[in-house]
């Protein structure tokens, strides 16, 4: 299969503004998970059907990812995060709704949650757990500001993309895969697999990134004095969360392993998951540049003393379904496109935005 580049000129402009500029929702065989939340949503979760011990409802949440969201849920419902089951992580500056299954729960603990970026709705008993990859895909719903062209310009620049797009795009794994404001998962995951556990931790802690100015202090200081723990704990902002808990164990005499092993699992394996992602792109780049790109290759495997994670054949090739231009006038757009469970919105609009 030849790659060939979907678009010459790029449209431009800036995306995830605000949340509601990137809507994504779950869809599965028979249903999609929309956003939408009224009054007979709300007033169907008293009425709750099937069976099971499993309580299945979509997840309705805003600035969050998953992860932190079920860490809020389980929080309120006084139950370990373990009772979860999702089909997959979403976006956290974006609005995302999703199915979410939690273990021996009465609905009405569900109703009692009030939550100003939370939401819940289509509640039903089910026998089994939702794991990842329990979906065929999601919808995104995305809109594009500041672009530096006329309502018709625009227009035709996005037919001439809905026309190409038929062609395929590269497969990658997205950006928020490596890291949401430090693109630095793949690099501890690195060091895991080859075990250097302190460059690890290392990279973990003071890498730079696009933070707030507290962030960015706290992470120069203790780069610049490695070691100095105890005192950086101190500097550390609440919101780096995942830093504080590695930093506390590092105070209290753990060494570097069993810092990171201090991290719930989901936590750890992103880290790992994100070097195999970072294997596949640039095999898939090499592959690009070659001319000629096979339609699936190999997500490679890792296998260490303490890891074991399996490979699996990924597409080279993805292609938006579906694609609408929902709104447009001068200097902004709204897109919509469903795409296949593991394929990132990210990387179609980078063809199409640059």
């Amino acid at each position: 299969m030849e790659y060939v580049k979907v678009i010459g000129e790029k449209l431009g402009g800036r995306i995830k503004s605000y949340p509601e500029d990137f809507i994504v929702e779950e869809v599965h065989e028979d249903f999609i998970c929309t956003v939408d939340y009224t009054l007979i949503d709300k007033i169907k979760t008293y009425f709750v059907k099937g069976k099971g011990d499993q309580l299945h409802f979509t997840l309705i949440k805003k600035n969050l990812n998953t992860f932190q969201a079920i860490e809020i849920l389980a929080k309120k419902l006084r139950v370990s995060k373990k009772r979860f089951g999702v089909c997959g992580n979403k976006d956290k500056v974006a609005v995302t709704s999703q199915r979410v299954s939690v273990y021996n729960i009465n609905p009405k603990e569900l109703r009692k949650i009030k939550l100003r970026n939370i939401k819940i709705k289509d509640l039903k008993f089910e026998s089994y757990r939702l794991n990842p990859g329990n979906l065929l895909g999601n919808r995104f719903t995305i809109t594009i500001r500041d672009i530096p062209y006329s309502k018709s310009e625009i227009i035709k620049k996005l037919e001439h993309f809905k026309e190409r797009v038929g062609m395929g795009i590269p497969n990658y794994f997205g950006p928020q895969r490596f890291g949401d404001k430090r693109e630095v998962n793949h690099l501890v995951g690195e060091e895991v697999v080859k075990g250097n556990y302190e460059r690890a931790v290392k990279i973990l802690l003071t890498h730079l990134g696009k933070e707030s100015e507290d962030a960015t202090k706290a992470r120069r200081f203790l780069r610049d004095n490695w070691g100095k723990f105890k005192e950086a704990l101190k500097l550390y902002p609440k919101s780096l969360d995942i830093e504080i808990k590695v930093l506390n164990s590092l105070v209290s005499g753990k060494s570097y392993k069993e810092a990171l092993d201090s991290l719930p699992p989901q936590i750890k394996n992103i880290f790992v998951h994100a070097y195999q992602s970072y294997l596949f792109n640039k095999k898939l780049t090499n592959l690009i540049k070659n001319g000629l790109v096979p339609k699936t290759i190999v997500v490679s495997p890792i296998k260490t003393k303490d890891l074991s994670f399996k490979g699996y054949e990924r597409k080279t090739m993805i292609v938006p379904k579906d694609f609408e231009i929902v709104k447009v006038k001068d200097e902004l757009a709204t897109i919509r496109f469903f795409l296949e469970k593991g394929s990132y919105a990210t990387v179609v609009l980078n063809e199409l935005l640059n």
